[in-house]
């Protein structure tokens, strides 16, 4: 499960990158009642992250977690949010 995004720039590598791959993948998820956060981690494509190959970049996104969904929709939800144009892959 992750979301492939149109564009995005890493402004402390200087890349401007388009369709790259985002995801939760084997990361940390970290619930605090209904607080939470997790660590994504962001690839050159959906290929490379099923090919296991180094993620380009990581980072915690922190995401209120409603309960009546579930916790990768809230994760996804809130990376659709911070990288607007996401779809579902």
């Amino acid at each position: 499960m992750g979301i492939i995004t149109p564009e995005i720039s890493l402004d402390f590598y200087h890349l401007n990158l388009s369709n790259v791959y985002i995801a939760v993948a084997n990361n940390d998820i970290i619930i605090k009642k209904s607080n939470a956060n997790a660590t994504y981690s962001i690839w050159t494509s959906k290929d490379a992250r099923l090919s296991n190959a180094c993620p380009l970049w990581s980072n915690i996104v922190n995401f209120d977690y409603v309960s009546d969904l579930s916790l990768y929709t809230s994760i996804y939800n809130q990376l659709k949010i911070i990288y607007p144009g996401s779809q579902d892959a």
